[in-house]
């Protein structure tokens, strides 16, 4: 920055060197710029604006991020693509979903079956899958249990050599157990990306360059791997939201976090966004998210599930859809492979029971309780089906037997409820069942 002083006081009259000469005695500290330069205005120089901004004084201005070109709207006179769902209607590609749960409900497990389907491009729990590519990083599991449990997931689906070749050839599974997996940490005081982000895209690229099949889901076990910060802080959980997003939008590939939920919910009646634990951005910043539960106490009344056998069942619940509906329940069966340690899970439907009793029929209600004495565990397709009708032993139509049953069965005079293991072996029950009805002690 240069100044000169052109007041006339300096360029005549009094010799410059006289006055300077005046100058250089006062104070300890010399002569300096702010003597000169108050000298030369009261000599009635006028100062020039002084360059105060970034650019004058020679420092980079910062790029741009927002221009106007890049706001511009098109608006279509004509419907766009379907949405390009990896599991319609609940996950969508290049859109990250949170599934959450308490420990040990099955949520690994769910998402291991999940990502074999979609290898396969085989329906899931009867919803449409993409086809193609997915990546796990478990943070849980080392390599022997991963390999345990797909070999029980190949061997529960009866997956021929050409298939479990497809697996092997469509899915890349890292142990992440002990390694650092954190897509944020600390740096000068705050969180930022740590590049795992990069890391994880550039090995979906890689994927799906020596595929040639596309990266559809992209698998994060769990939340507390990933983030680095403070679960409860909104700005923290948001920075590690976003490099999630960043991995969705750059890969194109639905990016699921896995997340515990708080043990408050245990006792919760339904299941909602606050079964994600952490701050709200977990789910604001997703645009999906699921919560895995194991049976409640309700629900188990509701279908007729004593409680020795309620945690087996696993419902899935859509708590909130940016692209389809919420609500509702998947439900799921634990059913045990001895000889894999593992139980995969099995899509199921439940019947809800009879809740409105109609039936008033005492001959017809000793006849069913001598049948049910004599035939115990009878299934409702066998009361109906085989003992029903006028010339059956019964002696009334299945419209009547129906109804006298519910009646029984809400008066809590019968039992209807799942078989055990040891009474289908008993009963010769095999395949899926509804329940068997049981006389009340």
């Amino acid at each position: 920055m240069t100044e000169t002083a052109t007041a006339t006081k300096w360029n005549n009259g009094v010799p410059f060197e006289k006055e300077w000469s005046g100058l250089g005695g006062k104070g300890e500290g010399g002569i300096t710029y702010a003597t000169v330069r108050h000298k030369a205005i009261q000599g009635g120089w006028k100062p020039k604006q002084l360059a105060h901004s970034v650019a004058q004084i020679g420092t980079p201005t910062p790029a741009r991020r927002l221009m106007l070109e890049g706001g511009t709207l098109a608006v279509q006179s004509t419907p766009p693509p379907p949405r390009d769902y990896v599991l319609e209607p609940l996950i969508v590609s290049g859109k990250s979903a949170i599934l959450a749960g308490l420990g040990g409900v099955s949520k690994t497990q769910l998402m291991i079956q999940i990502a074999a389907h979609i290898a396969l491009g085989l329906p899931f729990a009867g919803l449409k899958v993409g086809e193609g590519c997915v990546i796990l990083f478990l943070g849980e599991e080392d390599r022997e249990e991963i390999g345990r449990r797909f070999g029980a997931v190949a061997a529960d689906m009866k997956l021929t050599p050409e298939q479990r070749a497809k697996l092997e050839a469509r899915i890349r599974v890292f142990p992440m157990i002990g390694q650092d997996m954190r897509l944020t940490n600390f740096a000068s005081g705050a969180l930022e990306a740590s590049g795992f982000a990069d890391e994880i895209i550039a090995v979906s690229q890689d994927l799906a360059a020596a595929t040639g099949v596309p990266i559809r889901m992209v698998v994060l076990d769990h939340a507390a791997m990933i983030h680095g910060g403070d679960f409860n802080k909104r700005e923290d959980v948001a920075q590690t939201m976003r490099e999630v997003n960043h991995i969705a939008q750059t890969t194109g590939a639905a990016v699921v976090a896995l997340a515990h939920s708080p043990k408050a919910t245990i006792n919760a009646e339904k299941s909602s966004v606050a079964d994600v634990a952490g701050n709200a951005a977990w789910t604001d910043m997703a645009r999906g998210a699921m919560v895995l539960n194991a049976m409640r106490d309700e629900e188990g009344k509701k279908f007729g599930i004593v409680p020795e056998l309620r945690s087996r069942y696993v419902s899935l619940n859509v708590v909130k859809n940016n692209y389809g509906p919420t609500g509702g329940a998947f439900w799921f069966e634990r059913v045990a492979m001895p000889p894999w340690g593992v139980s995969p899970l099995h899509h199921i439907q439940l019947t809800p029971m009879p809740k409105a009793p109609t039936g008033n029929d005492a001959k017809l209600r000793e006849r069913i309780f001598e049948l049910i004495r004599s035939h115990p565990m009878l299934t409702k397709n066998q009361l109906e089906q085989k003992w029903a009708g006028t010339d059956g032993v019964l002696k009334a139509s299945k419209a009547a037997v129906r109804s006298e049953v519910e009646a029984m069965t809400a008066e809590g005079v019968l039992e209807f409820r799942m078989p055990t293991q040891e009474e289908r072996a008993a009963r010769g029950i095999k395949g899926k069942t509804s329940g068997i009805f049981v006389i009340s002690t």
